[in-house]
């Protein structure tokens, strides 16, 4: 998966630690992550 590249690899030590500051789980790492975005506004 495209998001094991952020949470896998002993390079990646400072992601999982900020993962584990902002309160993520272990079981929560191992699910993919998944972002929804939308560019819409009415300017």
């Amino acid at each position: 998966m495209r998001s094991d590249s952020v949470k896998t690899g002993t390079a990646q030590a400072p992601h999982r630690s900020l993962f584990n500051a902002l309160g993520f789980t272990e079981e929560e790492r191992r699910r993919p992550m998944i972002g929804i975005v939308s560019s819409f506004n009415e300017i």
